[in-house]
């Protein structure tokens, strides 16, 4: 197993010999002898720790914590001020500069090897939560990007109820969903089939108007128009589940965006269909007219041509009736 590496500073060659000699059976074990030369070392040993005496030449102790908090890189490393200065006002001081303890000089090397192992345990500890809970931010980050993703792409409630309980299903959770349109309560279950008195206790949550609400081992989320029923509801004074309420939260309030996109989406695609079935209409009934029109221009240029025919009339006056003829059969063409 590796061992942990731990940078002492001190300007006492004595003291650093002794450290050395108490710590390297555990540790492997870094000096420096002043702050510059600390500094300097540190982004290149990476210790574990930094035991750092107070009282040295040039940048004393105080400095130079500040400075090694003061890096992105260098301010996760704890510190542990050793000193022979032993006032309230110093050790107020170590702990503004960004220390983790100061022990003070003489100290019993036992007492302090167990207090730096424990203290390196307790931050590899706090290093191995931190990634799990980062791992697991990020799962629920793409579990909630991939369902506001997906739900844009929604054409109908149905299809965006199957989303939800998708995202449901990621924590092992049993659900039915309640939409209410504005027109009509929609129900839905995770295993299509759900109990009139559930939809009662669906539609009465979301009239409460509560964010949340619990009873035995299940859940209620409610939105402003979508219900979501857990009907396996965990142990949500467990911090990593009671994130689960909120994130489910979360969820409905991308559906309760989705759904009402659907709904506007399905109202200007049936108002469309009226407009072309009027216009339809419309032209029907033009098209009758017209060619009602037409057909008596037609019987009226039977007439004329006749009459035309048995009268004598002038060359000028024959063009002037065609070129009125004309016209009409122009008109009902365009019109």
């Amino acid at each position: 197993m590796k061992k942990f590496t731990i940078l002492t500073v001190d300007d006492s060659p004595l003291n650093q010999r002794i450290i050395k000699e108490s710590f390297s059976e555990k540790f492997d074990v870094e000096f420096a002898f002043n702050g510059e030369e600390c500094i300097k070392m540190v982004p290149i040993v990476n210790p574990d720790l930094i035991l750092l005496d107070v009282t040295m030449p040039g940048i004393d102790g105080f400095e130079t914590c500040k400075i090694i908090k003061s890096n992105e890189k260098t301010k996760h490393i704890p510190v542990i001020f050793v000193s022979a200065r032993i006032s309230d006002e110093d050790k107020l001081k170590g702990y503004q500069a960004g220390g983790f303890d100061y022990i003070t000089k003489p100290f019993d090397h036992v007492e302090l090897i167990k207090h730096t192992q424990d203290i390196l345990d307790s931050t590899q500890k706090g290093v191995i939560e931190l990634e799990e809970q980062q791992n697991i931010f990020s799962s629920d980050l793409q579990i909630i990007t991939e369902f506001l993703t997906s739900s844009l792409e929604c054409q109908n409630i149905e299809s965006l109820s199957r989303l939800i309980f998708k995202a449901a299903s990621n924590y092992k959770l049993s659900c039915s969903l309640q939409v209410a349109t504005g027109k009509e309560t929609l129900n839905f279950s995770d295993t299509n089939t759900s109990s009139p008195l559930e939809s009662k206790a669906l539609e009465a949550a979301r009239n409460s108007g509560e964010k949340f609400i619990f009873f035995g081992h299940s859940m209620i989320v409610n939105s402003h128009n979508i219900s979501l029923l857990i009907k396996n509801c965990p142990n949500l004074e467990n911090q990593e589940y009671s994130l689960l309420k909120e994130l489910l939260f979360a969820i409905i309030c991308g559906a309760e965006i989705s759904a009402r996109h659907i709904l506007s989406m399905q109202n200007i695609s049936k108002y469309k269909d009226l407009l072309i079935d009027d216009a339809t209409s419309e032209i029907c009934e033009r098209s009758s007219v017209i060619s009602g029109f037409s057909e008596k221009i037609n019987y009226i240029e039977g007439k004329i041509k006749k009459i035309l025919s048995l009268s004598s009339i002038s060359t000028d006056e024959e063009d002037e009736i065609c070129e009125l003829l004309a016209a009409l059969k122009k008109t009902t063409e365009t019109g």
